[in-house]
């Protein structure tokens, strides 16, 4: 665990090298922006949670430009009652990387065929469900870049709720140097925090499409 924060701190130190030195020599080509949605059997259209049944929280982002390094950190707080969630974490995961294993990647952050110094890192902070929690996620490139993309999933944070309440993701920065980042070049932007109503399962099915009961 000490290894993986250690090389999520280099990664947050060298991010932000690369952004100093470059950001006045880069212009973005394409809005460079991130966003969150839900989805999974727990998920009540674009807006609505069932608690007590497995979800993604899944992170979108489109890129404008390329890109060497990239830091993003959140947090998952409870209003309105709610307090607490459980991660799902991956049974059969090493235990240097089980309290990792709820956040899934894709789309090339799951491997190294772009983030090659290390692939994709991620670090928790109280990763324990008694919100709130936060989790930090970065990348930096040797030989690779990140190159222009449209709106892409690139990771999911998979829990359940518990209770009844109101649960938000927001950016976050996370110390030692995980600042909100894209580098070099413009930051993106976010719309944040994201809010989801968590209801009980008699008001989901309410909630619910017919398509869907």
């Amino acid at each position: 665990m000490t290894r993986k924060i250690l090389a999520l701190a280099v990664i947050c130190m060298a991010v932000g090298s690369f952004a100093i030195s470059a950001r006045a020599q880069a212009t973005d080509s394409l809005v460079s922006a991130v966003r969150v949605e839900v989805s999974g059997e727990g998920a009540i259209g674009k807006d609505k949670i069932e608690s007590g049944v497995p979800f993604n929280m899944d992170v979108y982002a489109s890129n404008g430009s390329k890109r060497s390094g990239f830091t993003l950190g959140f947090q998952f707080t409870g209003k309105d009652g709610l307090k607490s969630v459980v991660h799902i974490f991956d049974k059969d995961a090493d235990s240097a990387s089980y309290h990792l294993s709820s956040i899934s990647a894709y789309n090339g952050f799951e491997d190294r065929s772009i983030w090659d110094l290390g692939g994709l890192q991620r670090r928790v902070d109280s990763w324990d469900g008694n919100l709130p929690d936060s989790a930090l996620v970065g990348g930096i490139c040797m030989n690779n870049v990140w190159g222009v993309t449209t709106e892409k999933k690139y990771f999911s944070f998979e829990m359940i709720a518990v209770g009844a309440g109101t649960l938000c993701i927001d950016s976050a920065y996370i110390p030692p140097g995980g600042a909100w980042m894209f580098a070099p070049g413009s930051n993106p932007s976010w719309e944040g925090p994201y809010c989801f109503e968590v209801v009980a399962k008699e008001k989901a099915e309410k909630a619910k499409p017919d398509s869907a009961k």
